[in-house]
């Protein structure tokens, strides 16, 4: 896990594999002063960025073990565009940026479906 993550390009992608399913988190980039703001104080800043690490952590190690026996690609769906280098060195291998898209959660989450979609990736089904 000490590698830089690779970014997801759904435009630039070979189609990913029949079959295949994603499992993206919406993510803000784990940047002092910029995740977890509410919780400043009691946390500072720096504490506050690496909160935000570990829940990311956690939720890939759920992930993880779901592409153990169900071969789920996971990804983290990020903002801000240019903040790649803050996922460095916690991230599991596996794991692809994608960048998101649109001024507001739900244009962001639109875009971030569409790009799985384009890229071949199905719908979530009873195999997970």
């Amino acid at each position: 896990m000490s590698r830089s993550v690779r970014v997801f390009q759904p435009d630039r992608a070979a189609p990913v594999e029949h079959h295949s399913h994603a499992l993206a988190i919406m993510a803000k980039a784990p940047v002092p002063g910029s995740v977890k703001s509410r919780l400043v104080p009691p946390l500072d800043r720096y504490q506050a960025a690496s909160l935000n690490r570990c829940f990311l952590r956690d939720m890939c190690a759920s992930i993880e073990s779901l592409r153990s026996h169900s071969g789920a690609h996971g990804l983290i769906a990020y903002t801000p565009a240019g903040s790649e280098s803050a996922f460095d060195g916690f991230l599991p291998d596996s794991f692809r940026l994608l960048p998101q898209r649109g001024p507001d959660l739900g244009e962001r989450l639109f875009h971030a479906a569409g790009d799985l979609l384009q890229a071949n990736y199905e719908g979530l089904s009873d195999q997970l």
